[in-house]
């Protein structure tokens, strides 16, 4: 009996000591406290409360200590958000959430019964079924707004090719015709997703086809008229500085 009380004595003792030892690791170590699934959950919530953007890792250690109170002079926690960070990325349940998020919290989009490009356009591009056969690329386009904008300017008309969601057709004032395309963005999206694309913010821009000899002067302008644009390049030509200043 009494081996066996000092047995249960000694395991005590070394039971202290261990926890004695490991308590400057556990210390070290306070980031890990916190449960996977809690990372997770603030994660969440952190982009929640950023209404679904992108955050990069100071916004979330920014918006986590604020929330939560964690700190973020400790390695550990800072390993700890990227490490979970990490894991919410490769399983694509941050992009998810984001894509569900907004989808909530914006409507579906209602297209509009007339483009707005040409409510108050009188130059000399127009619209409609034109016949585009034999042209061929001549540039891009890149959006600083929605793509959702960019339909609205030039109308709703889903594309019947299989590479695009959306083609238009226009001819300028010499009869040559003009097209503009987005490109394969529906092999990675559906076209909810896209119309909610945003050029500044995302790899969005739309082809322009046409013929290769002819001047694209008057279909630029018009394309910078109806939408705000980052920018547009033509191959084989340069903007006129009039063009440019209407961009700025």
């Amino acid at each position: 009996m009494a081996e066996s009380t000092q047995g249960n004595k000694r395991k005590a003792e070394q039971m202290e000591q261990t926890v004695q030892e490991s308590e400057p690791k556990a210390k070290k170590l306070s980031g890990m406290q916190i449960p996977s699934e809690k990372w997770l959950e603030y994660i969440l919530t952190a982009l929640e409360d950023n209404g679904g953007k992108k955050m990069s890792n100071a916004a979330f250690k920014n918006a986590l200590w604020e929330k939560y109170d964690i700190d973020f002079s400790l390695d550990s926690n800072k390993y700890a958000l990227a490490l979970h960070l990490g894991v919410f990325v490769k399983s694509k349940k941050l992009q998810k959430v984001k894509a569900s998020y907004i989808k909530f919290q914006e409507p579906k989009y209602e297209p509009k019964p007339n483009p707005t490009a040409f409510q108050d356009y009188d130059g000399p591009i127009v619209g409609g079924h034109i016949d585009c056969n034999g042209t061929s690329l001549r540039g891009d386009m890149w959006p600083k707004c929605k793509v959702s904008e960019v339909v609205d300017a030039f109308g709703y008309t889903p594309s019947k090719f299989a590479s695009s969601f959306f083609n238009w057709t226009f001819q300028d004032s010499n009869g040559n015709p003009w097209t503009l395309y987005d490109w394969k963005m529906k092999f990675y999206m559906t076209e909810e997703e896209f119309l909610r694309k945003t050029g500044g913010d995302d790899f969005v821009f739309f082809n322009i086809g046409g013929n290769p000899d002819a001047d694209p002067t008057e279909f630029v302008e018009f394309l910078i008229k109806s939408v705000k644009l980052s920018s547009i390049d033509i191959r084989d030509w340069n903007m006129p500085e009039s063009l440019k200043e209407l961009m700025s």
